[in-house]
């Protein structure tokens, strides 16, 4: 029995963290186990790769849809298409790893809520003095933490994630289209600043497992020269060295 910290709390929503560490043996080993909440149990199960043997990686973006698959594609017809492409190939031989390469969820809709149309209605030059104020953060807040919600609990999907470890990047779209290529006085002003923010606490809890203040403190986060660049990276081991997982 595993005991979880408690991450953050939103909007009636509780994030937990389980530390999971498997030893690896001769052999490949299916991991089983059960998660009970509200007195609900779900079980899934995850794969390991045998000790000293390579690991299967898989790898997916933009949630399996990229803005270039024309609309009439049948992979745009049916949003799990690559979900459960990935769930064929990892019945057949299990996935180790899957490595999302950003856009795992997309996040442009933001601009539809109401505070936010507001702004862009703005004229150019007043937008970049915009003020971030409450009602942008509550929109904000409750905007991707119910995107997020809906996204990573789409059937096929939760299931592929429930059955797959994951190491996520972040790109654009998980933030809101476009961002990184808006010019640096509005990206560096209050408003840009306070929306980034909003997005990058859910990117941290539902794609990371963590907060700001955990991974800096344990070093899973470095934070960039502002002279450089404006972000932050992080680096993961995928699989260690002394044998575990």
């Amino acid at each position: 029995r595993l005991e979880p910290k408690l991450l953050d709390i939103c909007l009636g929503w509780h994030f937990w963290r389980f530390e999971v560490a498997v030893m690896l043996c001769s052999e490949e080993m299916a991991v089983d186990y059960e998660v009970t909440a509200n007195g609900v149990t779900k079980t899934a199960t995850f794969w390991v790769q045998a000790a000293g043997e390579p690991f299967h990686v898989g790898y997916t973006s933009c949630n399996g849809i990229s803005s270039s698959v024309p609309a009439d594609h049948y992979a745009r017809q049916d949003p799990t298409y690559c979900w459960r492409d990935i769930l064929q190939v990892h019945e057949r031989r299990p996935i180790h790893v899957l490595i999302g390469g950003g856009d795992q969820v997309y996040s442009d809709g933001v601009w539809k809520k109401e505070a936010f149309v507001a702004w862009g209605d703005l004229h150019k030059t007043h937008k970049r003095d915009a003020t971030w104020t409450e009602e942008h953060q509550d929109q904000a807040t409750s905007f991707y933490l119910a995107n997020y919600v809906e996204s990573f609990t789409t059937p096929v999907v939760s299931e592929a994630y429930a059955s797959l470890p994951s190491y996520m990047i972040w790109d654009d779209h998980d933030i809101w289209d476009g961002y990184g290529s808006y010019s640096k006085v509005l990206q560096a002003g209050e408003f840009f600043s306070g929306l980034f923010a909003v997005a990058r606490r859910f990117y941290l809890l539902f794609q990371l497992h963590t907060t700001e203040e955990i991974a800096i403190r344990n070093e899973q986060l470095e934070w960039i020269d502002k002279d450089k660049a404006d972000g932050f990276h992080s680096v993961k081991y995928v699989f260690r060295d002394d044998g575990r997982c």
